[in-house]
């Protein structure tokens, strides 16, 4: 069950509701339409982003101190109200702001999921630009991977094997697929790894007004039109996530929350 302020009041919603919201914000967002339906697809996949970016300013600006409940401190803060560790926290945090300097760097390219930006989060701003550019460069899009990622970082690091016993069918199964997807065995295992890593680190914000963000995001839409145009910059989901920012956070904290200011600049 999530709890989320409303005003004064705390509204619970069961995780079947939400579902049902989620449901219903797909029919009523795509309604059968590619273009909206594509731009859906690519914001979805920068949540991460989003994410990382309001727990950076809970954390940065202390707006965890205006929650009707007390509490010590951020850690705890996380641990109650986002039910993550600080470390998981952190991550989050870390992997947000390697997209935000890749766009400052001008990618039009960011990484997919969290563990991708992850394995950038110690590099310097030069360092972090060139090995994302030879990242882009070497991997389509469809095949860049955690493990694509490290390799740039650590060229000269040779791989170490080991050895593993599966059940015949299994391993089988698991050829085909990696052959059915155009890539080695050992990149589809990685591949698997990779995106078991993101499900574990996504947990959506438990105080999200998904209902008034959505509208809010098909509103832009509409203003923009960036699909028939050209295709999604990730600077403008950027964006998006900073122009819906302040009522996220006034749904969060319960509307003592200071203005923030754009750090993005639409493409």
């Amino acid at each position: 069950m999530l709890k989320i302020n409303d005003g004064d009041q705390i509204r619970e919603m069961q995780i079947s509701d939400l579902i049902r919201e989620f449901e219903g914000e797909i029919d009523y967002d795509c309604s059968g339409d590619i273009d909206a339906t594509e731009y859906h697809l690519i914001v979805s996949q920068y949540a991460y982003i989003k994410f990382g970016l309001i727990l950076e300013r809970v954390r940065n600006q202390c707006w965890w101190r205006n929650c009707v409940e007390k509490f010590r401190d951020f850690k705890q803060f996380c641990q109650a109200k986002v039910n993550l560790s600080i470390w998981q926290v952190l991550n989050a945090i870390k992997s947000a702001q390697v997209c935000v300097k890749l766009v400052n760097l001008g990618y039009t390219e960011l990484p997919r999921n969290a563990s991708q930006a992850l394995k950038m989060a110690e590099l310097s701003i030069d360092r972090l630009g060139e090995v994302w550019g030879k990242v882009v460069a070497s991997c389509e899009g469809h095949k860049i991977t955690a493990l694509a990622i490290e390799s740039q970082i650590n060229p000269d690091k040779q791989p170490t094997s080991s050895t593993i016993k599966l059940p015949a069918p299994l391993m089988e199964k698991l050829q085909r697929q990696a052959a059915n997807a155009g890539v080695t065995l050992s990149e589809y295992l990685g591949e698997l790894v990779d995106d078991r890593i993101a499900q574990d680190n996504h947990v959506e914000p438990v105080a999200v007004s998904i209902d008034e963000e959505v509208k809010s995001i098909v509103m832009a839409i509409e203003k923009t039109e960036v699909l028939k145009a050209k295709p999604i910059a990730p600077a403008i989901a950027l964006n998006s996530c900073l122009d819906n920012f302040n009522s996220l956070m006034d749904n969060l904290l319960g509307g003592l929350i200071p203005p923030v200011k754009r750090r993005v600049a639409h493409e």
